[in-house]
């Protein structure tokens, strides 16, 4: 028998499946890699990750204090401030929805949130990664990878250079050294060699350094659009080039545990084959070259003329005794 196709029945619910978009622009923010399948679990969240770091790193206390000397008719200032307060408050809660928005992009095993200010990406997120380093509390199964996004283009190289040339003049000084950490995804208009020729002719004083550069420069193609961010060399290597969850194995040790764990057993795997190239050593034949093969073969054929001799001998002597003789007449 086949196999059934069960289709549903109808009262079944439908597949969910997230509308794609388009980046416009001018939109930053920031990428992040997921594990595949499971982009909207990964949505949730960091949604709730990146709400709680906003009010971490971005929160606005209101500044008034009253004085002592304040008279009785400001009283109905204050409770009026304090009204103001709280409604202020109770708005930017709201609004800190809106300055953190996921854009779904219907990519596998990747998203995009979209920011708006005063949150700065290539700020936001070497701050998020070193609190969740700090707090060594593992905050998500899905989030992997995180990339800021400080400003976006049309995917054309012309468009590239007009955005990149600011935020690399600011972020990149005469002198100081850079790495690209450059990532394509649905992105064939520009190619990776012509990126890194654009770079080096924007930054004609800096040189490019693959390892212990004092800059990163991050460049993020997708589709119709490419963003780009700078971010300190040593922070992206520290915080594990902010993936969160090898940033969660190192704060607590794991990393290291699972390098001596493999090193440990490369060693007892080094140590057995030594013994088993040891035992064959032992076991194996002796090589005997061709001189000492014929003096053996000579050995072996002058004993074998000795024992026919002696066994001729034997005869003779047989019959030399009167036994023999009379035998030999009779």
């Amino acid at each position: 028998m086949g196999k059934r196709n069960w289709k549903g029945g109808k009262g079944s619910k439908p597949k969910r499946q997230r509308a794609g978009s388009l980046l416009e622009p001018g939109q930053y923010g920031i990428y992040a890699s997921c594990n595949r399948g499971r982009e909207m679990k990964a949505a949730k969240e960091l949604k709730v990750i990146l709400n709680d770091m906003l009010g971490e790193f971005y929160s606005e206390e209101p500044n008034h204090e009253l004085t002592e000397d304040e008279d009785d008719e400001d009283e109905v200032e204050d409770a009026i401030r304090k009204e103001v307060a709280a409604l202020q408050k109770q708005n930017k809660a709201n609004s800190g929805q809106q300055l953190i928005t996921e854009i779904p992009i219907s990519a596998e095993s990747l998203l995009f949130f979209h920011m708006k200010q005063p949150i700065v990406p290539s700020e936001f997120t070497p701050n998020i990664c070193q609190l969740l380093y700090s707090s060594k509390v593992k905050n998500s199964r899905f989030v992997q990878r995180l990339t800021p996004i400080d400003k976006s283009c049309n995917a054309t190289m012309d468009e590239f250079t007009r955005m990149a040339t600011p935020v690399l003049k600011e972020n990149v000084k005469p002198g100081m050294s850079y790495s690209v950490n450059l990532t394509r995804r649905n992105f064939t208009n520009i190619d990776r060699d012509d990126f890194m020729e654009e770079v080096a002719k924007i930054l004609p004083e800096s040189e490019l350094h693959y390892k212990g550069a004092d800059k990163m420069i991050h460049v993020y193609c997708f589709k119709n659009n490419i963003g780009i961010s700078v971010t300190d060399y040593t922070t992206f290597e520290k915080l594990c080039k902010f993936n969160l969850q090898q940033i969660f194995d190192k704060s607590n040790d794991l990393l290291e545990t699972a390098a001596k764990e493999n090193e440990h057993s490369k060693h007892i795997k080094d140590s057995n084959s030594k013994e088993t190239a040891g035992a064959d050593e032992v076991a194996a034949p002796t090589e005997i070259n061709g001189d000492e093969a014929k003096e053996i073969s000579k050995e072996d054929s002058d004993e074998q003329d000795l024992t026919t001799q002696e066994d001729k001998d034997s005869a003779v002597q047989n019959l030399i005794t009167p036994q023999g003789i009379s035998m030999c007449f009779s």
